[in-house]
C-alpha cells in the first residue's frame, strides 16, 4: 500500500515506518516544514496521522492545541477524502476520558479535562463526521506507550532506577494498563490490512502494578533495586503531588475486549516480553 504518515519524526510514526517499511511504500508530511496546499495525495491508499501537540511543561493557550490537534488533521482528512484516499487512521488518546475513570471500557463516556484531551476528542468527532462508504476513519485510543527510546513516565522510571537503587514503591497493588509500541504498530497494520473503521481502545493484555513494573525494569536492566514502603510517604505524596500519586498508586485499566471481538486482534507481545525487548 501507499501510506502517508504524519508525525514521522515522532515515536509512533517513526516506529510504524521502521516496522513495516518492507511491506508498504511510505511518504511523510510535516506541517512544520511543508504546506497542505502543496501536498500531492494522488495514489495514496491510506493516511496514518500520528502528529500531535502533546502535554507541554510550559502552558500553551488552548488555541495552540486546537490548531495542531483539530484543524490540522481535519483539513488533511478533507483533502484525503477529496483525493480518493480510502482510509484515515487517527492516533488519539485515552486522555479524552479525563481523570475520573479507574477502568475505561467501550461504554465509558468521554469527559476530557486538559486542553490536549479536549482537542483530541474534538478531532475525533470532526473526523467521524467525514466518514462514508468510500472513506473509512479509524480512531485509536491508547494509554501510555512504552518501548525502547520512548518518551514519557516509564522512561523517567528507567533513569531513576539507574541512579537510585533504593526506592519507596514497595507493596503497591494497583493495576495500570500500558501499550507496547510493537503492539500499537501491529494494531495499526491490522486496521490497514482489514480496511477497518471505528473507534478502538488498545492496550497490552496485562495490567500491572507500579511495584511489578519497577521490579521488571530493574531485572531486565540488570540493576540492583530494593523497594520498601515508608508509612507516611503515600499520604504525603497524595497531599503534595496528587497527579503523581494517582499515576503511581491508583488503578487505570483499559478494557480492550470489544476491540478484540470486532477486529479479531490480539497483541503479539506480552508485557514481560515487551519489557525485555525494550530495556535489556
Amino acid at each position: 500500500m501507499n501510506i502517508l504518515v504524519t508525525g514521522a519524526s515522532g515515536y509512533v510514526g517513526r516506529s510504524f515506518i521502521q516496522s513495516y517499511q518492507n511491506r508498504h511504500h511510505f511518504s511523510t508530511f510535516s506541517n512544520q516544514s511543508m504546506q497542505l496546499e502543496d501536498l500531492d495525495l494522488h495514489g495514496t491508499d491510506a493516511i496514518v496521522h500520528a502528529a500531535a501537540l502533546v502535554h507541554q511543561k510550559e502552558p500553551l493557550p488552548d488555541e495552540a492545541y486546537h490548531q495542531a490537534n483539530v484543524l490540522y488533521p481535519l483539513e488533511l482528512a478533507k483533502r484525503a477524502k477529496a483525493n480518493g484516499v480510502k482510509q484515515f487512521i487517527f492516533i488519539s488518546s485515552i486522555a479524552i476520558y479525563g481523570e475520573s475513570y479507574h477502568k475505561i471500557t467501550a461504554q465509558s463516556i468521554p469527559a476530557p479535562t486538559t486542553p490536549y484531551g479536549k482537542s483530541k476528542l474534538q478531532a475525533e468527532l470532526a473526523l467521524q463526521a467525514l466518514e462514508d462508504k468510500s472513506f473509512n476513519v479509524v480512531i485509536i485510543r491508547p494509554p501510555m506507550i512504552y518501548g525502547a527510546q520512548a518518551p514519557g513516565n516509564i522512561h523517567a522510571l528507567t533513569r531513576l532506577i539507574q541512579k537510585v537503587p533504593i526506592l519507596p514503591f514497595g507493596g503497591i497493588k494497583n493495576r495500570r494498563s500500558f501499550l507496547y509500541i510493537g503492539n500499537l504498530t501491529a494494531f495499526i497494520e491490522h486496521t490497514l490490512s482489514t480496511q477497518s473503521s471505528g473507534s478502538f481502545l488498545i492496550a497490552d493484555d496485562e495490567a500491572v502494578s507500579t511495584t511489578y513494573l519497577i521490579q521488571s525494569l530493574a531485572r531486565v536492566m540488570n540493576r540492583p533495586c530494593w523497594l520498601f514502603r515508608p508509612p507516611l510517604f503515600e499520604r504525603l505524596l497524595k497531599r503534595l503531588r496528587p497527579k503523581i500519586h494517582s499515576r503511581l498508586y491508583e488503578d487505570l485499566t483499559v478494557d480492550t475486549s470489544k476491540t478484540k471481538e470486532q477486529l479479531q486482534f490480539h497483541p503479539p507481545y506480552s508485557f514481560d516480553r515487551a519489557i525485555l525487548k525494550s530495556f535489556s
